[in-house]
């Protein structure tokens, strides 16, 4: 999915270029144009800061396999039981009241976190 992604935004960024480079060709000024795209590429990058924050917090999750699916884990201070694990947040259902909590992936990804799914068996 990821190189699906990065092959559209190559394949985009080919397309910008070259129609740029025909309008230059066909004598229009061009500078404008590309301010912009500037100042709308820095806009959709701060309109998107929170979700990439998630984003990269999800991929150090899952290649630091902290935790899965029905682990049993303390998070701030409360334990509970991983049910889901999305790509931008995590659902955890709260041992002690039985509540779903939605954790967003970076902050789950900074934090400190007790797992245990490691631990012998407690009786």
């Amino acid at each position: 999915a990821a190189l699906n992604l990065m092959s559209a935004m190559i394949r985009g960024a080919m397309w910008l270029l070259a129609v740029a480079t025909f309008l230059t060709w066909m004598g229009y000024e061009m500078t404008t144009a590309v301010s912009v795209f500037g100042v709308g590429g820095v806009a959709i990058g701060l309109a998107t800061q929170g979700v990439l924050k998630d984003v990269v917090g999800t991929i150090l999750l899952v290649f630091d396999e902290w935790f899965d699916v029905g682990s049993k884990i303390t998070f701030q201070g409360v334990q509970g039981k991983v049910e889901r694990f999305g790509m931008l947040q995590t659902k955890i259902r709260l041992v002690a009241t039985g509540e779903v909590m939605y954790a967003p992936n970076s902050l789950l990804a900074t934090a400190v976190i007790i797992s245990r799914n490691d631990m012998p068996t407690r009786r």
